[in-house]
């Protein structure tokens, strides 16, 4: 009986057990399916946001980055991101709450004030410094992302253009400098994913600069439109334990779809750009070019590098009118070569670590030549201009090779209207065209003033763009001040 009894309490103890069993590996499975649906993964944890918002003249005349304070207070910030701004750089704000040298920390929807450090020079590389060590000090986390918002003149000019201090901004040293002290503050850890809110920061030179502080880079290439990026996504994002490549995918498709809303699409770019492959980018350009100077030598091999200028997508302004931001899409400019079988495996080792660099891009029906990473090239521009680039760029050998071409002939590349230069050079003969063309094409010839040849000229870049006169940042700043006057009529980020 007593035996009966207790084969009966364990065969109702076994099955119970079995039946919690069951159930655990069921709830387990449920999990699992559930994070792969959100997109939880390995890169789940917590983060830091470093938003280094420098409102210049996009805040003080169009309160751009009130609206970006409002939509992330909208949006709200998620339990595992800790973000901080730092807010400067403007003659005024349109928030109450907000101005020059405040820091916030974002919580739900609601920013806390946490800290004045006074009306700083945002365009310093010191105030960067501070700001994000204060980050990695006060707010350490698994994960962190710095995203710098303003004004961009790609690898030339910089980025954040402090309104009250001149139009001072961050250089690509600057940058270098600063994210280097915060890699420092964390540790050693590079950033996951910076970040540039900001016109023409896709560029090589930016990606080579920011490759030993950080792992992943969102910049675009072409003019950002006024609004920005949406914030929306990249919260939400980071919410479901996005990893920073997947965060700066999030970043790109908010951004199209908001400027789509904007009706601004035609002519946004943004891509996300893998740090560890753009060193294999410099190494293949760098063979390239000593592919060309064996087979050319001397300065003919600068006049072959514009024969893929002239086939490519160029950045910004791209005539006298608009005046020239010197940015053309890198693998417009290699696969626009006139090849050649001496150094044609170099082209196409070139392009193909280009494309491995570019994770993910988006363009829209007006930048169909956007691949992701721009560079500078002098298609108006001065000997001092070139000696500038070299102090600023971290393309040594390309540097190299301008500056040579520019000792031998230190003539000012400067356009008098659309169809005359100020002096006869054939690889300048590359600023307009009426498409990218998908095969190389012949150089036309111009109307020069020096020989009064005359010649057929192509329909400008900026007369097929949509119109501009509304929607985008008010003046831009990020060129010369002589300028402004020039190009007031076309507002740009």
């Amino acid at each position: 009986m007593m035996r009966r009894a207790a084969n009966r309490w364990y065969g109702v103890w076994k099955a119970r057990v079995v039946a919690c069993t069951v159930m655990a590996l069921a709830a387990l499975l449920v999990c699992a399916s559930l994070t792969s649906c959100s997109g939880v993964g390995p890169g789940s944890g917590t983060w830091t946001i470093c938003l280094y918002l420098c409102g210049s003249n996009l805040e003080s005349r169009q309160s751009w980055a009130s609206k970006t304070l409002k939509e992330i207070r909208e949006a709200g910030v998620p339990e595992n991101v800790t973000l901080v701004i730092q807010t400067g750089g403007a003659k005024r704000w349109h928030s109450d709450d907000v101005a020059n040298g405040t820091r916030f920390v974002a919580h739900g929807h609601e920013l806390e004030a946490v800290g004045d450090v006074g009306d700083v020079n945002m365009g310093e590389g010191s105030t960067l410094t501070d700001f994000l060590t204060f980050c990695a000090e006060e707010y350490p986390s698994e994960h962190a992302m710095a995203v710098l918002w303003d004004h961009g003149g790609g690898p030339l000019k910089g980025a954040c253009f402090d309104e009250k201090n001149g139009f001072d901004a961050l250089e690509l040293p600057e940058l270098d400098e600063a994210f280097a002290a915060g890699v420092a503050a964390r540790g050693g850890k590079p950033y996951d994913l910076v970040g540039f809110d900001a016109c023409l920061m896709g560029s090589l030179e930016t990606a080579i600069t920011m490759s030993d502080d950080a792992s992943w880079l969102v910049a675009s290439e072409e003019l950002e439109a006024g609004p920005g990026w949406s914030y929306v996504e990249l919260l939400h994002s980071l919410g479901l334990g996005a990893d920073a490549r997947a965060a700066g995918i999030a970043i790109c498709e908010g951004y199209k779809v908001k400027s789509a809303r904007h009706k601004k699409d035609a002519t946004a770019t943004l891509s996300v750009i893998d740090l560890s492959k753009v060193g294999a980018v410099e190494d293949a350009l760098d063979e390239l070019i000593d592919a060309l100077r064996a087979e050319y030598g001397g300065t003919k091999v600068v006049r072959r590098v514009a024969y893929g200028v002239r086939n490519a997508e160029s950045f910004g302004g791209a005539s006298h009118k608009e005046g020239h931001t010197n940015l053309t899409d890198l693998i417009g400019i290699t696969k626009g070569m006139l090849s050649q079988p001496s150094y044609q495996k170099q082209q196409e080792g070139l392009a193909a670590a280009i494309e491995e660099a570019v994770v993910f891009s988006v363009r829209g029906d007006a930048t169909t030549g956007a691949n992701g990473l721009s560079m500078w090239y002098p298609i108006s521009s001065s000997a001092s201009e070139v000696a500038n680039y070299a102090k600023v760029s971290p393309l040594e050998k390309y540097a190299q090779l301008l500056a040579s071409f520019f000792a031998e002939d230190p003539v000012p590349l400067k356009f008098l209207d659309e169809v005359k230069m100020a002096a006869p050079m054939p690889f300048l003969t590359s600023m307009w065209r009426t498409a990218v063309p998908t095969v190389p094409t012949p150089i036309p010839t111009w109307t020069l003033q020096t020989t009064g040849t005359t010649s057929r000229s192509p329909t400008p870049l900026h007369s097929r763009w949509p119109s501009r006169s509304t929607g985008w940042c008010s003046t831009p700043t990020w060129w010369d001040t002589d300028w402004d006057t020039r190009r007031s009529h076309r507002p740009l980020r």
